[in-house]
């Protein structure tokens, strides 16, 4: 279920999606939202315990204008639909091609501080992982695309952008204990693959 709602005075839309959860599901709607391409300025993520999953996104065109353009809306709805229903569409390889035609995003006017970390003292329950990096095209697609590689799930997200600095909050836990992760060696390679996806360009 797909809800768009322009808040035009405030210069996003508020898109809601309301789905069974799926393998790579949020990612997959990340990279929908990327390729049209605009703007995903926040997002709350929730995955219900009956496997509901509901995610509110705020959405801008690349000029920070509310999105209005019903192309645009039904372009992200296809190819989501799409993605879900055919492994073989390769929404990574069509953001890279994005990528090299010259899609930008607005750099950060201010210099600030880029880090990855990975908490599991903060929550009792979750392991909390805190990335702040400069935003551009598909980032948040490609945080996600490592949740998944390293069978991780998603309990809740809180994705910010402002002034071109994305700072992404994620509580999650491991797909197979259902409970925090663990390991050194799995904790210090998972931050080296978010560094690597939050800092490339």
């Amino acid at each position: 279920m797909f809800s768009w709602k322009p808040v035009p005075e405030q210069g996003h839309t508020v898109l809601t999606l309301c789905s069974w959860d799926r393998r790579q599901l949020l990612s997959k709607i990340a990279g929908s939202i990327s390729l049209v391409p605009l703007n995903i300025l926040s997002a709350d993520i929730y995955t219900r315990g009956d496997n509901v999953a509901l995610d509110v996104f705020r959405v801008n065109d690349l000029r920070g204008r509310a999105v209005t353009n019903e192309r645009e809306m039904a372009l992200v709805e296809s190819t989501l639909r799409r993605a879900l229903e055919s492994e073989a569409l390769d929404l990574s390889a069509l953001l890279e091609q994005a990528r090299k035609k010259g899609r930008s995003l607005p750099v950060a006017d201010l210099e600030f501080p880029s880090h990855v970390s990975i908490d599991n003292q903060a929550d009792p329950y979750f392991t909390l992982i805190e990335i702040q990096t400069p935003d551009r095209i598909g980032l948040l697609h490609d945080l996600l695309q490592c949740f998944s590689r390293n069978e991780i799930d998603i309990a809740l997200a809180r994705i910010s952008t402002e002034s071109g600095a994305a700072i992404d909050t994620f509580y999650v836990t491991d797909h197979r204990l259902h409970s925090k992760l663990t390991g050194t060696q799995r904790l210090n390679a998972l931050h080296n693959e978010l560094h690597g996806a939050a800092f490339r360009t």
